[in-house]
């Protein structure tokens, strides 16, 4: 075996054993020449040739054994390397008749191999292939011969242990698009050349050359298979690496540079009709442990890895009688991978574009923070380079290098004017590198869903959901009473049977002598007609399970006096316990049972997010502990209620509930999502990412789990992985759109996923997505920001927060913005400056003249959108999923549901109105839908993050989704003048959405402006999608049309909405209509079916006492009043009616 040495003298690496290689049959050989063939097999490793056999003679073309074996010794360690990189060729090769006038044998190639020994280095001990031999010239109609190879070793290359901790860097060079004008008018053959460096040991690079890059025409064929790294006699399809299909990446899927919507076509005219330097091969690097991690360290501190590439020309210069060989490198550029991607936990590839620009040492200082020279100078110097011998001589020993005008004379920060000018060429064509990295583990392991439950478990252990088994001996007990009470049924029974007819017929004495008379009578007829005996057996089972049970120890004695006492103690045990189950059989206190509650527990959620939504805290708090109190091993009501407290500023009970929810059910995605933003917002960054980590394992297609984890990123200052979340966040809400693939064909292959929905449903997950206005990230980030200022009145300023954000809780209704402005957080840079969103002044519903100048003129888009709530989501294959005002499409199967949700859906004709549209829009932007979502569960601080980067995306800006997620906030903070401004503002985008004009009503409804809140809710009702909350809207219409003194509206409103879901209030307001209309006998029906639903509500209990007063029932109108007052009424309009109608009836009276 091998062993290498470390410095320190630690043993680092030790390889053992030699590849034995073994030819056997071959196949497929054509004898049609008439005489036999004379064969040879040759096998080659790298520039090594390993062995050949003896001349074979083949006369048929049955399969013939081979018969060769050779050794390919490891005790060398540039083995590693070259096993990771170079394949074993297996050439077949034919001997030619002998010419009488040539001097040495002629061969033929019958056709070459080529075998990758990685997996003998992974661990592999023995592979066996028959491998087809490619030709060196293909003929159709003509079989591939076809040879049974066999590689084996004694014993595994590499220690396990080793093995784990290396790692292997594959780099895919595939081709140089974009060239510069320059080389196509040369007239000078040229290559390309290629360096990378790549870590060699803890602290030391070597350099990766790729060179035998040609220029090829776009009419030129190639393949999609990778190709081995040049080797100097590999031939035909050997050179291509078997299953190695170079992938197709979606331009939004790639890394790199040049991957937006715009450069589609630039990339397309340089791919498919432009020249272009072509490699398309693979080269592989071993990383032994301390180059691996060296390659982790040195990542870590600067992401970006240089490349650079250069282009070669070789001429031939005759000095005297010598010939004299000149390389000239020009052209001279570099071009920064980013690798961060590498560093996301489990991430081994990444694959794109990256722009060339001209090499200047200081940019590479600058930009690596790390020393670098260059690679590609060194190289052409070097009289024995690879450079020279890629060029296709071998440079002679006085060989020199000339630069010529447009060589790079000197690498350094000084350039002259010439190597600057074509440096800037590759900037002024735009010329770029597809490159292609895979590691075969990852730099940063991802934590497998095992360890994240274990770490869970740690923070928040498991509480048992269902209750404590039943031990054995309870159950034996059990077992006996249940068997006592049968008996003495029984024998009630044959008691009855025997003196029923003494007492029918007035015969029963109670004396000592007639009740002797009728026991032995009774135990006569027992043991005479054996049921006695019966009844023994019938006891004896639970006897035996409870002695088996309790007294096991005590019944196995062979003792006569301690099995004498433990008798005593059995007769006695179970005649207490024989007591006991008769006293359950014949007790004398038996009650009826409390009629069961109609309330259900979904029906208390419903009540409480009604009341939530009227601002009755008090009642809505109420009804999540009595729903707690119900049902209390049930997740998701524990998360309901620590949404509410969120909403009530009560953030440590808030904190406990969802660690109660947690200790339920620990794969609850919205529970473990809130959780984890809550120990971030507390500096828990540790434990809120294992949190985080969690929803993101458990559910990896949920768009708004990895934007709320970029955002935890991003608060926690972790840029890396913020950038991590955030892509792949982008990636999933991106997969139903149609991608754009690159291809030679000049074509897009994309496909457009239609999914059908309802209207009100698209409404909530936010799918409808209105065109940005003119300016909004199309014409430069300048432009389209001063574009988006304009059309929110916006003062200067690119980035803003609330005051004192870094201190302030996660959420609080208590803050009051100042009057006209919101602070919205835009992310721009490390720069943090104050952008106030300053709406114009008010403006009427139906007048849109208020619209900038940019809008004057453009259709209305006619789709609907708001981020808000809705009752459900269809799927692509037509099934409902659950979807609630604390949930999005995402998170809707675990998590809290909205109002009208909570009680049902709403009624068939409600059903007819909605429809089902087809639609085509993109889905909304993962920021809009994160937003949305944590405004429900009342998480404004975060809200406001996704609310800055929507302003600030490309494609994002003002839309009228935005409008409604700004006005949801500023209505959180109780500024509903700002945001009236902000609803009106989405109302001219788009006039049709339903949630904007009841968002609107309620706005004004809550500034008591109830003439115009009146107006945007008989305008919204008869939308033909209705809005999210539709209940809330009858309710307060209801409520002004009672203000009005309109009742018989009032009424029908009232009916209305609890015709769809009824509630209390809703019963309520019919049951006062109704009074008012002078309806008595409706309106007692309506109030007892309130008070049924809540009988703590003073309100009811006020009206019924006046219904009672109104018709003479005086005593039930006392019953009434004393409990309203009781219940804590507080109406002195309502108490002075009822002193009234009380003094009037006295009178009367």
């Amino acid at each position: 075996p091998l062993i290498i040495i470390a410095r320190d003298g630690n043993q680092k690496l030790e390889m053992s054993g030699a590849v034995v290689i073994a030819l056997h049959q071959c196949r497929n050989l054509s004898c049609a020449r008439g005489y036999p063939l004379i064969i040879i097999a040759r096998v080659e490793f790298g520039s090594k040739l390993l062995g050949e056999s003896s001349r074979l003679e083949c006369s048929s073309a049955e399969p013939f054994n081979i018969g060769f074996n050779t050794v390919m010794n490891c005790s060398d360690p540039q083995t590693l390397e070259e096993m990771a990189q170079y394949p074993l060729l297996v050439t077949l090769l034919e001997m030619l008749p002998k010419d009488k006038k040539a001097k040495e044998e002629k061969m033929q190639v019958l056709g070459q191999a080529s075998i990758d020994l990685l997996p003998l280095l992974m661990g592999e001990v023995s592979l066996q292939l028959t491998q087809p031999l490619a030709p060196e010239q293909e003929s159709s109609g003509q079989h591939e011969i076809e040879v049974d190879i066999k590689l084996s070793v004694s014993q595994p290359l590499l220690q396990e242990k080793f093995l784990t901790q290396s790692n292997i860097l594959t780099l895919g060079v595939r081709s140089l698009y974009s060239l510069p004008d320059s080389w196509n008018s040369s007239s000078t053959p040229y290559t390309i050349t290629f360096a990378t460096p790549i870590p060699a040991s803890s602290q030391k690079f070597r350099p990766l050359l790729v060179p035998n890059g040609h220029p090829k025409l776009p009419s030129e064929q190639e393949s999609d298979q990778w190709k081995w790294p040049s080797l100097p006699n590999v031939i035909g399809k050997a050179t291509l690496i078997a299953g190695g299909t170079m992938e197709q990446l979606a331009l939004e899927d790639e890394n790199g540079d040049l991957n937006t919507s715009k450069d589609v076509k630039f990339r397309r005219t340089a791919e498919c009709s432009k020249p272009h330097v072509t490699w398309n091969t693979h080269h592989r690097c071993w990383l032994p442990p301390d180059a691996s991690s060296f390659l982790l360290q040195e990542l870590s501190k600067c992401p970006l890895w240089p490349v650079e590439v250069a282009r070669l020309s070789s001429t031939a210069v005759t000095k005297g009688k010598t010939k004299e060989e000149e390389v000239a490198m020009s052209y001279h550029g570099v071009t920064y991978v980013n690798l961060a991607p590498l560093l996301y936990p489990g991430a081994t590839k990444i694959s794109g574009v990256y722009l060339l620009q001209a090499y200047n040492e200081g940019d590479i200082h600058q930009k690596l923070q790390r020393t670098h020279t260059a690679l590609l100078e060194p190289m052409v110097r070097s009289p024995t380079s690879l450079v020279k011998k890629a060029l296709g001589k071998r440079a002679p020993s006085s060989s020199r290098i000339t630069e010529s005008s447009s060589a790079v004379e000197e690498l350094s920060i000084e350039q002259p004017a010439e190597g600057k000018a074509e440096g800037h060429a590759y900037h002024e064509a735009r010329t770029y590198i597809h490159l292609e990295i895979t590691l075969h583990r990852p730099l940063v392991p991802k934590r497998p869903a095992s360890a994240l439950a274990e770490k869970i478990s740690e923070y928040i252990p498991p509480r048992p959901a269902l209750p404590k088994r039943v031990g054995g001996a309870d159950k034996a007990i059990q077992e006996f009473h249940d068997q006592t009470s049968n008996i003495a049924d029984l024998l009630l029974q044959e008691y009855r049977d025997l003196f029923g007819e003494e007492l029918t017929n007035g015969k029963w004495t109670n004396n000592r002598e007639a009740a002797d008379n009728r026991r032995h009578r009774l135990l006569y007829q027992l043991n005479s007609s054996g049921k006695y005996y019966s009844f023994k057996e019938q006891l004896k089972l639970s006897v035996v399970k409870i002695v088996r049970e309790k007294f096991l120890n005590q019944a196995k004695t062979g003792d006569q006096s301690q099995q004498q006492a433990f008798l005593s103690q059995l007769y006695v045990f179970l005649t207490d316990e024989m007591h006991a189950g008769l006293g359950k059989v014949f007790s004398l206190g038996d009650q009826l049972p409390p009629p069961p509650s109609i309330l259900t527990c979904e029906m208390l959620k419903h009540f409480a997010a009604e009341a939530e939504a009227l601002e009755d805290f008090k009642m809505a708090d109420y009804y999540y502990k009595e729903c707690l109190s119900r049902a209390d091993y049930i997740a998701s009501y524990w998360y309901d209620y620590g949404v509410f407290c969120l909403l009530t500023s009560d953030l440590d009970k808030s904190h406990q509930c969802f660690k109660e929810a947690l200790s339920l059910d620990q794969r609850m995605v919205p529970v473990l999502l809130m959780y984890g933003m809550m120990c971030g917002l507390d500096g828990r960054h540790t434990e809120g990412e294992s949190f985080l980590d969690m929803a993101t394992t458990i559910d990896p297609g949920n768009t708004i789990a990895w934007t709320m984890r970029g955002l935890f990123y991003e608060h926690s200052n972790n840029t890396i992985y913020r950038d991590m979340a955030y892509k792949e966040a982008f990636k999933l809400n991106g997969g139903e759109q149609e991608k754009t693939y690159i291809s030679h064909g000049n074509r897009s292959i994309g496909t457009q996923s239609k999914t059908l929905l309802t209207a009100k449903q698209a409404l909530h997950m936010g799918v409808i997505q209105h065109p940005s206005p003119a300016g909004s990230g199309t014409e430069g980030n300048q432009q389209g920001l001063v574009q988006r200022s304009k059309l929110l009145g916006a003062a200067e300023g690119s980035r803003t927060r609330l005051q004192d954000q870094s201190a302030a809780p996660l959420t609080s209704s208590k803050v009051q913005n100042p009057p006209g402005e919101i602070t919205v957080e835009i992310p721009n840079g490390s720069q943090q400056e104050q952008y106030k969103a300053i709406t114009s002044s008010s403006t009427n519903l139906h007048d849109t003249g208020s619209v900038s100048s940019e809008d004057k003129g453009k259709p209305l888009p006619a789709g609907t959108g708001d981020p808000g709530g809705t009752e459900g989501v269809v799927a692509p294959g037509g099934q409902p999923k659950g979807e609630g005002s604390r949930s999005t499409h995402k998170l809707g199967s675990t998590s809290g549901t909205s109002l009208d949700q909570k009680v049902g859906r709403e009624g068939k004709d409600e059903g007819e109105r909605e429809g089902c549209v087809e639609q085509h829009q993109q889905p909304a932007s993962i920021f809009l839908q994160t937003a949305a979502y944590l405004l429900d569960v009342h998480a404004l601080k975060f809200a406001e993050m996704c609310l800055g980067h929507e302003l600030t995306s490309p494609n994002g800006g003002p839309s009228t989704q935005y409008h409604i997620a700004v006005a949801r906030l500023y209505m959180h903070h109780h500024n509903y003048a700002m945001a009236i401004e902000c609803l009106r503002n989405a109302i001219v985008l788009d006039i049709q959405d339903s949630n904007a004009l009841a968002l609107l009503g309620h706005a004004q409804y809550l500034t008591e402006a109830y003439v115009d809140a009146r107006d945007a809710y008989q305008r919204v009702i008869n939308y033909p999608t209705p809005p999210t909350h539709l209940h809330i809207v009858y309710l307060r219409l209801a409520d002004i049309y009672m203000r009005d003194g309109e009742y018989h509206k009032a009424k029908e409103t009232y009916l209305h909405a609890c015709r769809k879901s009824p509630s209390s209030i809703s019963w309520r307001g019919v049951g006062i209509s109704c009074y008012k209309l002078g309806r008595l006998d409706e309106a007692e029906d309506a109030l007892g079916e309130a008070n049924i639903l809540n009988n703590l509500d003073p309100v009811v209990w006020a009206y019924l006492a006046l219904v009672c007063l109104q018709t003479s029932r005086q005593v039930e109108a006392e019953q009434s009043l004393k409990y309203a007052i009781k219940v804590g009424l507080n109406d002195t309009a309502l108490l002075d009616e009822i002193n009234a109608l009380q003094k009037k009836g006295l009178v009367t009276a």
